[in-house]
């Protein structure tokens, strides 16, 4: 199967989930890097005043009870709602916007985000140096 059909059949399904306020393709389908044994990795922007009194973990699993409508691929489906901060902001800064419903929520979405990793990024360096230094003395002794 095509990867665009793909695509296309998924974008068109969250067109018509009036929560979906945009939709996110990002991995190796954004990035045209693809190959036939690739899954899609998509991710969902939710108006919370528009799901009513639905979890987005329980609209998650109605996107993925439908997705073998989309594609025999195997379909990745983030809420980007109540993803970690740094899923986040690895979507919006390399994913492609595919649908957008509600493009000053999906903004005011993107400035939270990023302010959030900014805030995360200084706490993470400090893991990631206290993490390396204790590879380098374990392949020391």
């Amino acid at each position: 199967m095509n990867m665009q059909d793909d695509i296309k059949r998924i974008t068109d399904y969250f067109k018509g989930r009036d929560e979906v306020s945009a939709l996110y393709i990002f991995g190796s389908a954004a990035n045209n890097k693809e190959t036939s044994e690739s899954d899609i990795d998509i991710a969902v922007l939710i108006n919370d005043r528009k799901k009513g009194k639905k979890t987005c973990e329980s609209l998650k699993k109605t996107y993925y009870s439908a997705s073998p409508r989309f594609s025999l691929r195997t379909i990745d489906i983030v809420v980007l709602n109540t993803a970690p901060t740094f899923l986040k902001h690895r979507i919006i800064k390399t994913g492609k916007i595919v649908f957008d419903r509600n493009r000053r929520l999906r903004v005011r979405f993107v400035a939270n985000a990023i302010i959030e990793y900014l805030d995360y990024k200084p706490i993470e360096d400090i893991c990631l140096k206290a993490v390396a230094g204790r590879f380098r003395r374990a392949r020391v002794g």
